[in-house]
């Protein structure tokens, strides 16, 4: 296994933390997105009398929400990994300090 010193180690931690900030970013500007979108399209549902489009409309909503939920959990499991990595290499700059 290859050796870092202290400073390699820290460099490695903030970059798994800015990793980590950066799905997170990236996964909350997409549900804000997808939100608004929804609420957009609930509003011209609302106005609309024709019934085929309004479903059609609706049922892509519910498309899109579900894939919202499926990046969601995968940009969650990204999360985790950075933390976990960084949190791994925070442990080992420890354990190399003593």
């Amino acid at each position: 296994m290859r050796r870092f010193d202290n400073a390699h180690l820290i460099e490695m931690i903030k970059e798994n933390l800015n990793q980590a900030r950066h799905v997170e970013n990236e996964r909350i500007t997409f549900v804000s997105f997808l939100s608004a979108l929804i609420g957009a399209a609930l509003a011209v549902v609302s106005e609309m009398s024709n019934l085929v489009f309004s479903v059609l409309l609706l049922v892509a909503m519910i498309g899109a929400e579900l894939l919202c939920i499926t990046l969601t959990k995968r940009w969650n499991k990204v999360f985790q990994a950075h933390w976990d990595t960084a949190a791994r290499l925070a442990c080992r700059s420890a354990a190399k300090e003593n």
